[in-house]
């Protein structure tokens, strides 16, 4: 191997390494590489906050389903005509899915959570129960979901 080779395959392993700790910093502090290309406006609370706001229009359809049928929807389906219209497309075909966002209803019907994957591990979740609702921020690497205070 032409010590060309083994400049061009050193570098390679370096942009390799580079791009990991990019990853690991992306899901620690909110910092991504192409966040900075994308502007800070893009990045870390800003942008969950931005997915958040995604939600409101599931979250409000929720809420009215509930108060016509005392319950939550056990099949996101039935949410369907308490949603404003979008164009159908392949993905919101998945019966667990709202918008791209999963859908989870609890056993009794009285509370739900809506999940969605902010990257490869980490994941957004609005939690409702009976009585309150929250935010959290689920890292994915093993570590306590952590309670974010804002609402969508």
């Amino acid at each position: 191997m032409s010590s060309r080779q083994k400049l061009g395959w050193t570098l390679v392993l370096i942009l390799a390494l580079f791009c990991c700790v990019c990853g690991t910093l992306a899901s620690v502090s909110g910092f991504s590489l192409f966040g900075l290309l994308a502007g800070p406006e893009e990045t870390g609370e800003a942008h969950l906050r931005k997915l958040a706001r995604s939600a409101s229009p599931i979250i409000q359809g929720l809420e009215r389903y509930r108060g016509e049928h005392q319950r939550f929807p056990t099949d996101p389906a039935d949410l369907t005509p308490y949603l404003p219209p979008i164009p159908a497309t392949p993905a919101s075909a998945n019966h667990n899915f709202i918008r791209g966002w999963f859908y989870h209803r609890d056993q009794t019907g009285e509370g739900y959570s809506l999940a969605y994957k902010v990257d490869r591990d980490p994941n957004l979740i609005y939690v409702c129960d009976s009585l309150t609702a929250h935010w959290e921020y689920d890292p994915g690497d093993g570590t306590p979901s952590k309670v974010l205070h804002f609402k969508p």
